[in-house]
């Protein structure tokens, strides 16, 4: 009778076990890799993946609009499952950030797509309405997948009028994609994941017209969103001249020996997985870390992690926005008053402006637009020229603490780790970087490029970001 009970806990460690070993997975192995610096070519690439997929599609996004960019993608969907490929779609249900709606959602289940929306916030449930997967893939065949920063939408892929972000993702092929579909699996399968809910269409007493007709221009506008049309078929075309064939100029690398690292979809810490993994790796480094990410708010853990590798003479480099590039202007309230006294801890530090960086795999130098500004949302790291990382995650309290995370991080991967460099360095270009004392080495301030109404909203910020930037 005693036996029963340490039967159990054994069952509850072994089970345990097993999961952490699911989020979290190194194998040795060829797998192909390139990396897709350029919005339009990592949107093509995308196409291309999901219309080559024979079996299977499974797609995860923080953000997918129901823009242009998300008719064509959720169009080619739509011609996939009627050739017989499953397939299926979590969105993140964020209340900031509208996905595909549920009349959409609706509409595609008749063609045998399934979505689901991964936490969707009501009033009782507003205690874990920062709880967000924030991961981002598209795989196919479980062998093929692209990640990385982006998500769904036209300001990812470098077509939208007035703001474009300058971000990453890669292409991968390989055994650790199988391991992915698991936890994509396994996602769609937890409590948080939820069936939109669809109103009925059919017919009944209400009161009053108003109702149905509502009813029957919303599913009219839902249908028109699933057949092509004029502007989506341009948006299409404008693209593809765009990449104008560049997709092909980022070289095949391999990378033998890969992992994948995910938190759990679980709220709580006790599902946080990446950041410890994510601030370990930099702690093993040996002579230089680069890291470029969107966001820098620092907090007592990684505070201490960077300090350490500052004092052990580490080179350590940091590519981010300027208040001028920041699509989040409360983000550089918070960095603008630490980044002195990070530079003269020894922090080489690179602000973005909101200028586009030159383009290492295109034929020629791409038409810049001045009414574009152009923000840095790409997240990668790169070890001792030796180890490159692209992740999901931010270095900000919102990834460190709410957002589920993931990434990939090639180990031994010498010459991939140089062609990232060489990425990096191009954003370096259109960036400026502090002098010994700690500012802006061109004399323009960190407001640099701002207008007049930037500068006086800057100010005005500046004591709510004390209080908020915990919050970030």
């Amino acid at each position: 009778m005693k036996i029963a009970p340490i039967c159990i806990v054994c069952f509850l460690m072994l089970s345990l076990a097993v999961r952490a070993e699911l989020y979290q997975q190194r194998i040795q192995g060829l797998h192909k890799v390139r990396i897709l610096e350029e919005g339009p070519a990592s949107y093509i690439e995308r196409l291309e993946l999901i219309r080559s997929a024979e079996k299977s599609l499974d797609i995860e996004y923080f953000i997918f609009k129901p823009d242009l960019a998300g008719q064509v993608l959720v169009q080619a969907l739509k011609e996939r499952a009627l050739k017989g490929v499953k397939v299926r779609v979590l969105i993140d249900k964020s209340p900031l950030a509208p996905p595909l709606g549920p009349d959409v959602a609706f509409l595609l289940s008749l063609y045998g797509i399934e979505i689901k929306y991964f936490n969707p916030i009501t009033f009782l449930s507003l205690s874990r309405a920062f709880h967000r997967t924030h991961r981002k893939f598209i795989i196919a065949d479980g062998v093929r997948m692209v990640t990385g920063g982006r998500n769904i939408g036209e300001e990812y892929y470098l077509l939208k009028k007035d703001f474009a972000f300058i971000d990453r993702d890669i292409y991968v092929e390989g055994p650790i994609v199988e391991n992915i579909v698991k936890t994509f699996e396994a996602f769609c399968d937890h409590a948080l994941s939820k069936k939109p809910k669809v109103k009925s269409y059919h017919r009944r007493a209400v009161k009053g017209d108003g109702k149905l007709k509502l009813r029957h221009r919303r599913i009219k506008k839902a249908w028109k969103f699933l057949l092509p049309d004029i502007k989506a078929q341009q948006f299409h075309t404008n693209i593809e001249q765009a990449d104008n064939g560049n997709r092909m100029l980022s070289p095949t690398l391999t990378c033998q020996d890969m992992e994948f690292v995910s938190d759990r979809p679980d709220p709580g810490k006790n599902s946080r997985l990446f950041a410890d993994v994510f601030y370990s790796e930099l702690e093993q480094s040996k002579q230089k870390v680069v890291m470029e990410t969107p966001y820098f708010i620092t907090m007592e853990r990684d505070q201490k992690i960077l300090d350490n590798l500052l004092n052990k003479g580490i080179s350590l480099e940091l590519v981010t926005n300027s208040t001028n590039s920041n699509n989040h202007p409360m983000v550089s309230n918070v960095l603008n008053r630490v980044i002195r006294s990070w530079v003269l801890k020894g922090l080489k530090a690179f602000f973005m402006t909101a200028r586009r960086p030159p383009c290492l795999y295109c034929t020629e130098a791409p038409v810049a637009n001045e009414k574009v500004t152009y923000g840095l949302h790409s997240k990668s790291t790169v070890i001792d020229d030796q180890k490159a990382m692209f992740i999901t995650f931010n270095m900000d309290p919102q990834s460190q603490l709410r957002s589920i995370e993931m990434g990939l991080f090639c180990h031994d991967g010498p010459a991939l780790a140089q062609e990232l460099t060489k990425l990096i360095e191009g954003h370096k270009q259109v960036s400026f970087s502090f002098d010994e004392d700690g500012r802006p080495d061109n004399d323009l301030g960190l407001l640099q490029g701002t207008n007049l109404w930037e500068k006086f909203m800057y100010y005005l910020r500046y004591f709510p970001a004390l209080v908020m930037g915990p919050l970030l």
